[in-house]
C-alpha cells in the first residue's frame, strides 16, 4: 500500500519537476567543476611557463581563463538566486560556453607551449645529429636531452618543478655543446644554426664549414636561410 502510494506521489508532475531540476543540477555542478579544473589549469601552466621561459608569451592564456572565472561566477549567482532557471535554456546555453571559454584557455596554453618548445628544439635536435656523428659519446647525450624537451613539449608545466626541469635540460644541452670544443667557424655556424632563426645560407661561404660538412656528410641534415 505505501509503495503503491509512494509510486502515485512520484508521478504527480510537480515531483517529477523537482527531479528533473535535481538531475540538471547535478550535471550541471560536474560540468561546472570541469570548467574550472581546466581554466586554473590553464592559468597555473601558463604561469609555470612564464618561469621556464621568459618569452611565452601568457597573455592570451590567462586572458581565456579569467573570462571562463568571471562567466562561472555570474552563472553561479544567477542559480544561487533562483534555483528554478537551471532548467532554463539560457543556463544551458552558458555552461556550454563556459565549458568552451576554459578549453579553449587549456588549449591555448598548450599551443603556446608547444610552439616555444619547438622553435627551442629544431636547431638543437639538428646539433644533436651532428654530435652524434662527429662525438657519438657526447651526441648520445645530446640527443636524450632533446628527447626529454619533446617529451615536456606535449604537455605545459603545471608544477614549477615541471618548469624548471625543462629550464634546466635546454641550459644542460648548451652546455654539453659548449663543452665539444669544436672550431670556432663551425662553433659559430652550429650554434647559429641551433637558435630561432637558423644559419644564413652567406655562412656557406666560409671553407672550414664547408670542409667540415664534407667530411662528416653532413649536408643532408642541414636547413639555411636565403635571406
Amino acid at each position: 500500500m505505501l509503495a503503491q502510494l509512494k509510486q502515485r506521489l512520484e508521478s504527480l508532475p510537480a515531483r517529477r519537476r523537482v527531479a528533473q531540476q535535481g538531475e540538471l543540477f547535478s550535471r550541471f555542478c560536474e560540468r561546472a567543476k570541469a570548467a574550472k579544473q581546466n581554466a586554473q589549469e590553464a592559468a597555473k601552466a601558463a604561469a609555470n611557463a612564464k618561469l621556464a621561459f621568459n618569452e611565452f608569451d601568457d597573455k592570451e592564456t590567462i586572458a581565456r581563463a579569467k573570462q571562463a572565472g568571471r562567466r562561472a561566477q555570474r552563472l553561479y549567482k544567477k542559480l544561487k538566486e533562483n534555483p528554478e532557471t537551471v532548467s532554463d535554456a539560457s543556463v544551458e546555453e552558458s555552461i556550454a560556453a563556459l565549458s568552451s571559454q576554459a578549453l579553449s584557455a587549456l588549449a591555448e596554453c598548450r599551443r603556446a607551449w608547444g610552439s616555444l618548445l619547438s622553435s627551442k628544439l629544431s636547431g638543437r635536435s639538428t646539433l644533436a645529429d651532428v654530435v652524434a656523428k662527429v662525438l657519438p659519446r657526447h651526441g648520445a647525450e645530446l640527443r636524450q636531452t632533446v628527447s626529454d624537451l619533446q617529451t615536456a613539449a606535449a604537455r605545459p608545466p603545471v608544477e614549477k618543478a615541471q618548469a624548471e626541469r625543462v629550464r634546466k635540460s635546454v641550459d644542460h644541452f648548451d652546455t654539453l655543446l659548449n663543452k665539444v670544443g669544436l672550431t670556432d667557424e663551425v662553433g659559430t655556424f652550429l650554434k647559429d644554426v641551433a637558435g630561432p632563426n637558423g644559419a644564413r645560407i652567406k655562412s656557406l661561404e666560409n671553407q672550414t664549414v664547408r670542409d667540415f660538412l664534407d667530411e662528416h656528410k653532413l649536408w643532408p641534415i642541414f636547413r639555411v636561410r636565403l635571406q
